[in-house]
């Protein structure tokens, strides 16, 4: 687990203390179906037509 305290450096005392307060979440990486769809609408709001069996054969690597 990481050291927030040793990480924010360089902040004042009264925020390090705040923030060490916090709660430790591990965050999973998205399943292969949620990627898929993450860069499809990427792709989508930028003009893209990208076939989506494409995509999860791209992902899977």
């Amino acid at each position: 687990m990481i050291d927030i305290q040793k990480e924010i450096n360089g902040l004042e005392e009264r925020l390090k203390s705040r923030l060490g307060w916090g709660l430790p979440v591990i965050i999973d990486p998205p399943e292969l179906e949620t990627r898929v769809a993450i860069l499809m609408s990427k792709a989508e709001e930028r003009g893209y037509d990208l076939p989506q069996k494409a995509l999860f054969l791209w992902l899977k690597k």
